[in-house]
């Protein structure tokens, strides 16, 4: 087995979170660097995990990578990134995993692969890979390997264990349209009696992108099953009926480009999100990844809400880092999905690094739950990019300014997320446009006729 073969530990991501320019290196394991060494490592450009999710909607898509130092030092360094089948082979091996590899011929990177590292410099520019679809079948799902080549650097580093290659998780699909913007955006919609396909109603005026990136259904729950003594994922007859018809309501959404995730809320029973450690957050993540692939989801929210947690009961109370724990069980089943958090209840006091992982890198966005006020302090060391630091109820709360809002935290403190809840089915195009001005210069409109709740 090659020594860059992670295993089976690895956190992972969706290609949904933000772009940045830093190159973080991970510390997984290097307590055992000589420190006197540099070590070179390959790292997505955008999404500084080791796994990621990419979508090949269009004919090509390209992405970007780059080489990493952990020393800076006084020559120039060359490697070369190549396309690696064998590792896709040794990963599924390694994971109990059955990828098929992306066919190496419809992967290209820039410069035949050969980077360079300047002196004195700890990371190379971005690099270019890029694939196309070909005659992939839409809903086909495939892994590439990235390596650096071995044998291809110079005496003065060596690759850093575990570290030496990234992964991509490439789903085949149609094209959607771009809604790429400069900020995200989630809206939560009560689907107990309101309609989640108002979320894609909204648009911005000029560029026809959709106003939010995110759809929530809120929300599943989570009880604790008796017979079995395990946790388990509960859906109400709202939840179900829009799940077991996701052509009608999920499906509409995606096809705009909108993600659609699932929020996972207390039931008041002992069980929660935030009590969950161990071999549980295991089991529970596993639940969780068949109900988003069976029902064809973007991924899950997180809401320590409503729980009555029991030290005595079966799985204990609840403590940041059992929530920990489930976050990052999340992010290994899920690789290549959604992994969101309620800033609430146990996530509160998450640790940042739980066995050597840093959480915030499983996590894609994550929202202060105190709708009409504000929180600037991101849980277990989420970066800014990654937090929306003010909500707002849509349906009650319209006297607050979402002008001051986002120009205060978004745009003055470089906040990358906001968030709404309780998306009705009443007009609020002139109240969002507050917000749409702000972050992206636009206003909002209506695309489509606003609907209720028709079951």
């Amino acid at each position: 087995m090659k020594k860059h073969i992670l295993l089976p530990m690895l956190a992972a991501a969706t290609i949904f979170a933000g772009c940045t320019d830093d190159i973080e290196i991970n510390t997984v394991g290097e307590q055992s660097f000589d420190t006197r060494q540099s070590y070179l490592s390959i790292r997505n450009d955008d999404i500084p995990r080791q796994i990621i999710g990419v979508e090949l909607n269009d004919f090509t898509c390209t992405r970007q990578v780059r080489l990493a130092l952990t020393k800076t030092i006084d020559n120039d360094q060359q490697a070369v990134i190549e396309i690696d089948p064998q590792a896709v082979e040794e990963y599924n091996k390694a994971n109990f995993t059955s990828y098929d590899v992306f066919p190496a011929a419809q992967a290209s990177i820039a410069g035949n692969g050969t980077v360079q590292i300047g002196k004195w410099l700890d990371r190379s520019a971005p690099v270019d890979v890029t694939i196309d679809k070909g005659t992939l079948t839409p809903g086909s799902k495939y892994m590439l390997a990235l390596s650096i080549k071995e044998g291809s650097t110079s005496g003065d580093v060596k690759l850093a264990p575990q570290k030496s290659t990234i992964y991509w998780l490439v789903t085949v699909g149609n094209p959607v349209p771009d809604n790429t913007k400069p900020y995200k955006t989630l809206c939560y919609v009560e689907v107990n009696r309101e309609s989640i396909l108002n979320v894609g109603a909204y648009t911005l005026a000029t560029s026809g992108k959709q106003l939010f990136d995110i759809a929530v259904i809120f929300a599943a729950n989570i009880n604790w099953n008796y017979d079995e003594q395990r946790p388990y994922l509960k859906f109400n007859e709202n939840v179900q009926h829009i799940l077991s018809h996701r052509d009608k309501y999920v499906k509409p959404l995606q096809d705009k480009g909108i993600k659609v995730i699932l929020d996972v809320l207390g039931n008041h029973d002992f069980t929660g999100v935030g009590c969950l450690g161990g071999k549980y957050a295991v089991d529970f993540a596993d639940e969780c990844r068949s109900a988003v692939e069976a029902y064809g989801l973007d991924g899950v929210d997180l809401d320590d809400e409503w729980s009555s947690y029991n030290p005595t009961s079966p799985v204990g109370g609840a403590s940041g880092q059992k929530m920990g724990e489930l976050i990052l069980a999340l992010r290994k089943a899920m690789p290549d999905k959604i992994v969101a958090v309620y800033n609430i209840g146990a996530s509160i006091s998450v640790p940042n690094i739980i066995n050597g992982e840093a959480v915030a890198d499983a996590v894609d966005i994550s929202t202060y739950p105190y709708y009409g006020s504000f929180g600037t302090n991101p849980p277990f060391g989420l970066p800014k990019s990654k937090y929306a630091p003010i909500g707002v109820n849509v349906s009650t709360q319209l006297p607050y300014s979402l002008t001051y809002y986002t120009q205060t935290y978004n745009v003055n403190q470089g906040f990358g997320c906001f968030f709404v809840y309780d998306l009705t089915s009443v007009d609020r195009t002139s109240y969002l446009t507050q917000a749409s001005n702000v972050l992206f210069g636009e206003a909002t409109v209506l695309s489509q006729p606003l609907v209720s709740k028709d079951f």
